[in-house]
């Protein structure tokens, strides 16, 4: 009698079958069929081996014509995992890749899904990842290549987190997450003025200018600016907005600072202004920025009170009053000659510089501005030379 095989139990792979076809001496009512299992080492689960009796001679097939004979797979299921828990590479690495790894073959694919996570956007930083990859029958491994985007972004390093979702056909074990960091490898960008220097009327109201970055940051940078010069803040400029602030992808930020319009001649002034202290930047060039104030004011009138005017030379002393008619904002000294009948060092005597020195006044003051030059007699000679300034509300 023949003996047919089907089933999942493979010949070959699986079993051996024996001699065939079985057949039955004179006189004898039971053959042995023998069936030889062949152990391996994949994981294949339970098979059913299906043996049929078929074509028999000299006898007819009685009712059991068909034995099913099940394989009992003695390998343990297998675990999926991670080759490693990742690494560190840089931005500038074209590809890098991470391995799955089965901890023995099966008979059949194993399918495992992952989840994608991390810092790192794809589509910026790297290549969009499949989430479903399959290990082929009899194969432990698969190989996932993760393309890295390289771009001139200055950033903190990122990562690509892979992570075992779940397997079909394996358990998960560790490490079942793979963590890829990309070092960023861009210089942080400089900072700076957009100019080293600028120039404003008084009556302008506003100076306004740019602090710039010579490339885009994936970060937040600041920046403080301190402020020197000759200009008085809350007189001549209000406040001067400190720290910048470049949100990430911003490269310019425009300033604006107030200036001040008053009424006093004082001259030009300069605000100076300088870049300390950046925060994820370097300093750029320029860092220091002039800005000059042009005054708009009339310089005042300088006059002698009185046109004319006697003294009796035994008073040892005369003052002359030397007026302004407006008030200033920086000291003026005035020039004076002397001429006449007088004889100097006879009659009088002047000092050896010819000026009478007028010192600002305050801001807040609405007042005339006087300045005296004291003539004195010593012996029978009369000096002459600046007294101290004063402010006086009438002329003398």
């Amino acid at each position: 009698v023949d003996i047919t095989a089907t089933g999942e139990a493979l010949p070959g792979d699986d079993i051996s079958l024996g001699t065939l076809p079985v057949v039955f001496a004179p006189g004898v009512t039971s053959a042995v069929f023998t069936i030889t299992l062949i152990d391996d080492a994949i994981a294949e689960g339970n098979e059913d081996l299906v043996l049929t009796l078929s074509g028999a001679t000299g006898a007819v097939l009685g009712a059991t014509t068909v034995h099913t004979l099940t394989v009992l797979d003695d390998e343990p299921v297998p675990s999926l995992s991670f080759q490693t828990a990742g690494g560190t590479v840089p931005e500038s690495t074209a590809t890098t890749s991470a391995t799955l790894v089965l901890s023995g073959p099966r008979d059949e694919d194993t399918t495992a899904t992952l989840s994608i996570g991390g810092t790192a956007e794809p589509g910026s930083d790297h290549l969009a990842i499949a989430t479903e990859w399959t290990i082929p029958a009899g194969d432990t491994t698969i190989v996932i290549p993760v393309e890295i985007l390289d771009d001139v972004l200055d950033e903190a390093d990122e990562t690509i987190v892979l992570t075992l979702a779940s397997v079909d056909g394996a358990t998960i074990a560790a490490p079942s997450q793979h963590v890829i960091t990309i070092a960023d490898d861009d210089d942080p960008p400089a900072v700076s003025f957009s100019v080293a220097s600028l120039s404003v009327a008084e009556a302008d109201g506003t100076a306004s200018f740019g602090v710039q970055l010579s490339a885009p940051s994936a970060r937040e940078i600041n920046v403080t600016i301190a402020v020197t010069g000759s200009a008085s803040a809350g007189s001549d400029h209000g406040p001067v907005p400190t720290p910048v602030i470049f949100a990430p992808g911003e490269t310019m930020r425009t300033i604006q600072v107030p200036i001040l319009d008053d009424a006093l001649f004082e001259g030009d002034e300069t605000l100076v202004l300088e870049l300390l202290s950046p925060v994820q930047a370097t300093l750029g060039v320029p860092s220091l920025l002039a800005i000059t104030i042009t005054d708009d004011d009339p310089a005042p009138v300088v006059r002698v009170a009185t046109a004319t005017d006697a003294a009796i030379e035994s008073i040892g002393t005369y003052d002359l009053a030397v007026e302004l008619d407006a008030v200033a904002g920086v000291a003026i000294e005035v020039p004076y000659t002397v001429t006449g009948s007088a004889t100097a060092g006879s009659d009088y005597t002047v000092p050896p510089t010819p000026l009478i020195p007028i010192a600002a006044i305050s801001r807040q003051s609405g007042r005339s501005l006087d300045a005296s030059m004291a003539c004195s007699r010593l012996s029978t000679l009369v000096s002459c030379h600046p007294s101290r300034p004063r402010r006086s509300s009438g002329r003398r």
